[in-house]
């Protein structure tokens, strides 16, 4: 059986709904909080799925979280041997650059719930943000989706191996969490206040979750 290695960053940006599809579909889960690792992370088997979630974090932090080197490590070897992998915002940047893409700072938050396109879809997926960096795709991986504040929301590099900027795992519990003591604070750009993601968690989720439901179903089959 393939075991589903889960990789959570912080306390801040748990996992979600995901855990909610792992558990529905009966998914030989391991769950690794990379802060207790020590940079002791496992190698995959090639049978082996990665899934790495956000963090507020950036790619270029290993001095000050020093288990992001051996995380590295492992990501870029799931994208050498073409392992399968879901990333979703740390995790897609972090896969971007193990592609031999590149990061970039925004000139803007995009915090909150704001639509994101599918490229040669009719309607906009009603997502929810929080980054304020952004992908630079190698050649050979292919974005499926934009919004407009970034470009790169979805993209991909084999159908095993799929990003999203954005963050399709969220739930009540995850806004709240992100928002903390200070909400946005301090953040200028596509930015929403607390009461309008909280609103927006009660009109959008429930679709927002489904969507990504079927998009985990189509990844899990590649």
């Amino acid at each position: 059986m393939s075991t589903y290695w889960l990789l959570q960053h912080e306390i801040e940006t748990p996992p979600g709904t995901l855990t909610e599809w792992l558990n529905e579909r009966g998914k030989n889960v391991r769950a690794l909080y990379l802060p207790d690792t020590r940079g002791d992370l496992p190698r995959l088997e090639a049978g082996d799925k990665l899934l790495v979630l956000g963090g507020s974090m950036n790619t270029d932090e290993e001095s000050l979280y020093p288990w992001m080197t051996a995380e590295k490590a492992l990501i870029q070897d799931a994208a050498t041997r073409g392992i399968a992998y879901l990333g979703i915002c740390l995790g897609a940047q972090l896969f971007c650059e193990a592609l031999g893409g590149k990061v970039r700072r925004m000139p803007h938050w995009e915090v909150g719930w704001w639509p994101v396109q599918e490229h040669g879809q009719s309607g906009a997926v009603p997502a929810f943000h929080w980054h304020r960096y952004e992908c630079v795709l190698p050649r050979g991986a292919e974005v499926l989706a934009s919004s407009k504040a970034c470009e790169v929301q979805i993209y991909k590099a084999s159908p095993r191996q799929l990003c999203f900027q954005f963050h399709p795992e969220v739930d009540r519990a995850w806004i709240e969490a992100s928002l903390g003591p200070t909400g946005t604070e301090g953040l200028e750009g596509f930015v929403q206040s607390a009461p309008e993601m909280l609103h927006g968690h009660e009109l959008h989720q429930p679709a927002l979750r489904d969507w990504f439901f079927a998009k985990l179903d189509q990844w899990d089959r590649s």
